[in-house]
């Protein structure tokens, strides 16, 4: 074999190599973030399908939702608001078997014709799950009352900017 030839197919072994680790071990908390930045970046677009895209047939929360009645929250948010922002100040996950559970600070700013502008911080919750398909999608969301990010130590998890 010509070195040429042995040059190339050690570019091609490199080039699947890196292929096949960004594949099947990309870490879970990178997937995790993306599917966050992907759902959020649908929600500012007004687009209900990359919404819904994460969001589990399975989806139970501890107010009675289900995927249908958030479905529908959805269609008539997109319908009656103009603009929306969601600003990730800090994020927090916890992986256990099967399940991911993620606690974030949001900002979110939404405006409309009828009620203005409104902009409010929340501290949630979510659950998620690796489905059959291999796609990692939210079964259960809840907003929580106090800032779980506090703590007698100070503040806990990462601090970014999405």
């Amino acid at each position: 074999m010509s070195i040429r030839a042995k040059r190339i197919t050690g570019i091609v072994i490199l080039i699947l190599s890196i292929l096949v680790i960004w594949k099947f071990f990309l870490s879970k908390g990178a997937r995790i973030n993306r599917i966050i930045k992907r759902t959020k970046e649908s929600i500012e677009k007004q687009d209900i399908e990359g919404t819904l895209r994460y969001v589990s047939n399975d989806y139970k929360d501890p107010y009675g939702h289900d995927y249908n009645s958030i479905k529908t929250f959805f269609i008539r948010f997109f319908k009656n608001s103009d603009d929306s922002k969601i600003l990730v100040i800090r994020k927090k996950k916890e992986f256990s078997s099967g399940e991911t559970r993620v606690t974030m600070h949001l900002i979110i700013n939404t405006s409309s014709k009828e009620y203005g502008t409104i902009r409010g911080r929340e501290y949630i919750r979510i659950t998620l799950r690796k489905e059959e398909d291999k796609t990692w999608r939210c079964v259960k969301g809840e907003i929580l009352e106090r800032n779980p990010f506090r703590t007698p130590q100070g503040v806990l998890g990462q601090r970014e900017v999405l």
